[in-house]
């Protein structure tokens, strides 16, 4: 299976949930191949791997294809990373102008698939980290997958997000006559608030919401605020039929991130580590019932 996480914004989570997936299924034994296609290279550092001294990187594999040469391919490229199971194919700032080349071949939009065509059967997952925006890479990877990963922050304009998101999976069936959805979607930076603590915190200012004096009139206005992103997450979740996940904000995962580990290595114990796996035990089920369907 092949999952792209991407989405427009820059700052959702994209790299923070492709990362902790990857580490999620790696602890279950499942063979994974990271493909970083973001010119940051964040996903490459965040599995602990030095952007700065890698001699080969995606760049190279693109530009390869582009100049019909044949090498070097994807397998030539991928590095192993600290955690057993996981496999990096990695990007650095090369990348940034790898676009324009691409816009020569025939089929743009089409080439990421032709290159990880040959690691399916090596890898049970694979995982793309695409760059924010509407650039050709970002597409590469969305044509590529078979399941999108959509990161959304817990801002009021989410909504909008999603609709400009489905846009562009309007334009992509359009153009390549390719379908692509949705599948899973994760709410990130919720301010260390899971739902349950949301709905807590407007039960505690309820009162708030209809009193008059001062102090009450500012809880009223948190307590909307509160009530604004759970409107938002109750709309995103029933637009997506329940596969809707909300990651709390937490400095543990960004200190995972610099230490180049994902969550689940770096701290076992935190209780974000769950989330990541009812995530995931939600894709594999989606994963074998299309293998089903496909049988």
């Amino acid at each position: 299976m092949v999952i792209a996480f991407t989405h427009h914004k820059g700052g959702t989570g994209k790299t923070t949930s492709c990362v902790n997936i990857a580490g999620e299924l790696a602890r279950r034994d499942k063979k994974v191949l990271v493909v970083d296609i973001d010119p940051q290279g964040s996903a490459t550092a965040g599995l602990g791997i030095n952007k700065n001294s890698i001699k080969k990187s995606m760049y190279d594999v693109l530009l390869a294809i582009c100049e019909d040469s044949k090498s070097p391919r994807i397998k030539d490229v991928i590095v192993k990373t600290k955690i057993d199971n996981i496999d990096i194919a990695p990007a650095n700032i090369d990348l940034a102008g790898i676009s324009v080349i691409m816009q020569r071949n025939d089929k743009p939009a089409e080439i990421l698939n032709r290159i990880i065509r040959d690691m399916r059967d090596k890898y049970d997952y694979i995982l793309i980290d695409t760059p924010p925006g509407y650039s050709l890479l970002s597409i590469n990877g969305i044509v590529a997958s078979d399941h999108i990963v959509l990161p959304l922050d817990s801002g009021v304009f989410s909504m909008d997000s999603i609709e400009t998101f489905s846009i562009l999976l309007n334009d992509i069936h359009d153009e390549l006559k390719v379908k692509k959805k949705v599948g899973t979607v994760i709410i990130t930076e919720f301010d260390e608030m899971s739902i349950e603590s949301i709905l807590s915190r407007i039960i505690r200012n309820i009162n708030s919401i209809f009193s008059i004096s001062d102090r009450r009139v500012q809880n009223s206005v948190h307590a909307d605020e509160v009530i604004e992103r759970l409107s938002i997450f109750l709309s995103v979740n029933d637009t997506f039929d329940g596969n809707v996940f909300v990651v709390p904000y937490s400095k543990t995962i960004r200190d995972s991130q610099l230490r180049g580990l994902p969550l689940l290595y770096f701290a076992p114990h935190n209780q974000i580590n769950s989330i990541y796996s009812n995530i995931v035990d939600r894709i594999i089920d989606m994963n074998e019932n299309g293998r089903q369907k496909e049988g």
